[in-house]
């Protein structure tokens, strides 16, 4: 039985009599609290939490659809697609280390994503917003402080996500060029890529963090940063019939039959996945196009097709037979330094 569900286009391909349930939504990992106001000049009533929203069916890619044609609400199609953020540097995202991926050989679940930079590249605002923290201060990791981060900076965005804070982190600066209480635009200087805390070499860490300033509240940037030179990007859920998150399973993106690129999903449930897409894995900056989707469970294996479309996310929901939602991972070799 391969079934999947399609943003842009939705079909389900049986070689057999059973049903595979599909789901309306993958649950949502951390809950977030009702939002404190921020500081701001008036203060107004902090809105009560979204409620989870349905999977869209038919011929829907993200803001492509309407209110009237969705029957959703406009909150409720903002929370789906938000390409609000403006890249800090340059570079390309290092797929070496995604968002809610293990170091190789490791067990820590990365919580940002990794963009290439040399030492000493400008890093920029995203969008506009207050610097909370500048400098090499310790950070609290689960509890623990740590100078993984390295030379840091946190900022509150102005904007927020229906109501909740949005801050970002941006780590392992050589220096920083802004102090707490500054107010920056997007595009603004605010330090020089470097090599500082827990990195093997220069780059960009960038983390959002939705409701609350603190690891547990991460959301994957690749979802959020705007994407370049006419792509598109790919959000996908492997989930249990009880739509359970299946983690750390291959999954493929070919082009006719030339592979693509190759990614895991989420390592572990101390990622969250997107309020609007409830993913646990994703693809971003794809050419525009058609591409197939596969996914290799060893027992199974789940062949979808995707259309992409620039500027805009599809999603793919693939719904396994069986499987169990945790996998625990065989070893992998050291990274060579």
């Amino acid at each position: 039985m391969l079934c999947f569900v399609l943003l842009a286009v939705a079909s389900c391909t049986s070689q057999a009599d059973a049903i595979v349930p599909s789901i309306t939504r993958a649950p949502l990992l951390t809950e977030l609290a009702t939002p404190s106001p921020a500081a701001t000049a008036t203060t107004t009533p902090s809105p009560a939490p979204p409620t989870p929203l349905p999977t869209l069916h038919g011929p829907h890619v993200g803001l492509l659809v309407t209110p009237q044609s969705s029957g959703y609400t406009p909150t409720e199609l903002a929370l789906r697609e938000h390409y609000w953020l403006d890249w800090p540097a340059p570079g390309r995202i290092l797929s070496t280390y995604p968002y809610g991926g293990r170091w190789p050989g490791g067990t820590w679940v990365h919580r940002g994503v990794d963009i290439n930079a040399n030492t000493g590249d400008p890093v920029v605002a995203v969008a506009p917003g207050v610097i909370t923290e500048a400098g090499d201060n310790l950070v609290n990791i689960d509890g623990h402080m740590s100078d993984a981060y390295g030379i840091h900076v946190f900022m509150r965005l102005d904007q927020t996500f229906d109501g909740w804070p949005i801050y970002i982190l941006y780590a392992h600066f050589s220096q920083v060029l802004v102090k707490e209480g500054d107010h920056v635009e997007g595009g603004q200087l605010i330090g020089l890529a470097g090599v500082t805390g827990f990195t093997t070499g220069p780059h960009v860490h960038l983390e959002v963090r939705i409701g609350e300033n603190d690891p547990s509240h991460t959301r994957n940037a690749e979802l959020w940063l705007k994407p370049r030179d006419g792509t598109g990007s790919l959000a996908g859920r492997l989930v249990d019939p009880e739509g359970e998150y299946i983690h750390e399973r291959t999954i493929s993106l070919y082009k006719n039959e030339d592979l693509i690129r190759r990614t895991r999903t989420y390592a572990s449930s101390v990622v969250n996945p997107d309020e609007g897409w409830g993913e646990n894995f994703v693809f971003w900056e794809i050419p525009p196009g058609r591409y197939t989707v596969r996914a290799d469970l060893g027992t199974e294996t789940h062949v979808g097709s995707a259309e992409i479309v620039a500027g805009r996310t599809t999603l793919v929901t693939f719904t396994t037979l069986g499987m169990p939602a945790t996998l625990t991972p065989s070893p992998e070799p050291s990274p060579t330094p």
